[in-house]
């Protein structure tokens, strides 16, 4: 949805000029999105480096939790 004129507001979202704001906004959860997703990406790394998972049978393997302590 786009509005094409600033809505009349006092909100401290609504920084700098009026349609750059949303675009701001996008950024900024982009980059939220990204930072989340990195320690997933190293926990899965780690998952399939220790042998957590058994890919053959797609399930986790319960003896390798051992291996975490």
């Amino acid at each position: 949805m786009y509005v094409e004129r600033k809505p009349n507001v006092d909100n401290s979202l609504v920084f700098k000029v009026w349609p750059f704001y949303l675009i701001y906004l996008n950024i900024i959860d982009v980059i939220f999105a990204i930072t989340s997703s990195v320690p997933f990406y190293f926990l899965k790394k780690k998952i399939n480096k220790i042998g957590l998972y058994d890919h053959k049978y797609k399930k986790f393997n319960r003896y390798s939790f051992k291996s975490l302590w």
